[in-house]
């Protein structure tokens, strides 16, 4: 119905941003391929408006679906999109996310290296945007990839970086986070807790 009322106003971004919830809701209901045609439909009315802001919004949004379905080359693939819509766009802020989400993406699929690079470049960002909770995250990535490889001094370093953020900052649950992962690196380091 919504979908109807948008297409009866004729305004191509009502309809894109209807085309966007339904995907959502199949997204909610773990319908992740059911998603991408409403998204592809989405992505395209973006395009033809040349509002490249949303069009890396939407990249972002199927590549998600794809990682939700294992889809890694795929949703690489959609997230090097929304890279290139993000540049073109001048849009450092969403460029930052992007590249967290690539970070994550090569983090899950073991390509610690790829994942490496992504991340810190998402740290220069939010270092240059001075957005420090990113900062914070960045930083507890970085660790989270150093300990998952054993050089479990950078993991320590990367780590005690992103709690001293999130303490000046109060956030609460990531610093009992970076406790736990702290613990965790003085436990494979066979050093007690400081």
């Amino acid at each position: 119905k919504a979908l109807k009322l948008a297409e009866l106003s004729n305004n191509k971004i009502d309809i894109a941003i209807t085309y966007q919830r339904i995907a959502l809701m199949h997204t909610k209901k773990g319908n992740f391929n059911e998603s991408l045609e409403p998204l592809t439909k989405a992505l395209s009315i973006y395009q033809q408006l040349k509002d490249l802001k949303n069009v890396a919004a939407v990249h972002i949004q199927i590549a998600l679906s794809y990682g939700q379905q294992k889809k890694n080359t795929l949703a690489v693939k959609e997230l090097g999109s929304a890279v290139d819509a993000s540049k073109r766009a001048k849009d450092t802020f969403s460029l930052g996310i992007i590249y967290e989400q690539l970070g994550n993406l090569y983090t899950n699929i073991g390509d610690f290296e790829n994942s490496l690079h992504f991340h810190k470049a998402s740290l220069e960002m939010s270092k240059h945007l001075k957005d420090w909770k990113g900062v914070a995250d960045s930083y507890s990535d970085i660790g989270n990839i150093y300990l998952a490889q054993k050089k479990y001094t950078k993991a320590l370093e990367s780590n005690q970086s992103a709690l001293e953020l999130y303490k000046q900052y109060a956030e609460e649950a990531a610093i009992a986070e970076s406790h736990m992962i702290l613990g965790q690196v003085y436990m494979y380091m066979k050093q007690p807790l400081k």
